[in-house]
């Protein structure tokens, strides 16, 4: 998953120094338009509200029908802060999708960095101990 580096060769670093972040898609949700407002599927553009990757909020209303003489209309409100990311005229189908999720990599070590592959991460040297032994408990 590509990202952000904030670092560069020869920083310093701490266990919890962020060394790379990005951003993965929020979750997503679809809505029956065409079922909620009582409109064909193809009818549902015309329909929405909010064009598509607009920035939406709960409860806001994102569509509406006709109505009969301007009466009697159907409103739809959205379930969730988000975008507008898809609307289908073929099943009246919405897909709002939820804002994106950050993911920060932490360094997790103290060191200084040796490389960094952009947009991917670094590579941090360190110093490091390996203790080997066997322990016994009781009468062997």
């Amino acid at each position: 998953m590509k990202g952000v580096v904030h670092l560069k060769i020869g920083d310093i670093v701490k266990p919890d120094k962020v060394v790379a972040s990005t951003e993965i898609p929020g979750n997503v949700q679809m809505v029956n338009v065409a079922s909620k407002l009582n409109v064909e599927p193809e009818n549902v553009p015309e329909c929405m509200l909010v064009e598509l990757d607009e920035n939406i909020s709960k409860n806001q209303i994102i569509a509406e029908s006709k109505g009969i003489l301007g009466m009697f209309k159907n409103q739809l409100k959205s379930p969730i802060d988000g975008t507008l990311s898809n609307v289908s005229e073929i099943t009246g189908q919405a897909i709002l999708s939820e804002p994106p999720i950050p993911v920060e990599v932490d360094a997790y070590t103290s060191g200084t960095v040796t490389d960094v592959e952009d947009e991917e991460g670094v590579t941090i040297e360190t110093e490091g101990v390996l203790v080997q032994g066997i322990l016994g408990i009781g009468g062997e």
